[in-house]
């Protein structure tokens, strides 16, 4: 798969993301942000948390994939690490009183049956890590 591609199947994990988290009343308040070298796919607020969602976007059978070869997965520790970094520049840029933290992962599965791209199911992992 070539870097267009990719840029695309994850643009469309995105959107499904967004879709999912409005679907349960999440305020979507930013996509693609980008500090310290990093970037956060989608930062959102429910109640009072304010999450910071990683989407992983794979062509996966989601009932045989386990803790390995889960989207989840690929988030290491460095890019946890990084995940944070950008989001205490964010909370420094837009303080947010009051507010609780939390580091979540959206897995968007795509259809393996198919060449076209076509989201089956969405995992959302809450408090996937902590900073």
């Amino acid at each position: 798969m070539n870097k267009t591609e990719k840029r695309a199947r994850g643009d469309l994990g995105e959107r499904a993301a967004v879709r999912y988290l409005r679907f349960r009343f999440y305020r979507i308040l930013d996509r693609n942000f980008r500090a310290g070298g990093a970037e956060i796919d989608i930062i959102a607020k429910k109640g009072k948390t304010l999450v910071f969602v990683e989407v992983k976007t794979r062509r996966l059978e989601p009932d045989s994939a386990d803790r390995l070869t889960r989207p989840a997965a690929a988030v290491t520790r460095d890019k946890q690490e990084h995940i944070v970094r950008a989001a205490k520049i964010r909370l420094a840029q837009r303080p947010t009183p009051d507010c609780s933290i939390r580091f979540d992962v959206i897995e968007v599965y795509l259809d393996p049956r198919t060449d076209r791209d076509r989201v089956i199911r969405i995992e959302h992992v809450k408090a996937a890590f902590t900073a």
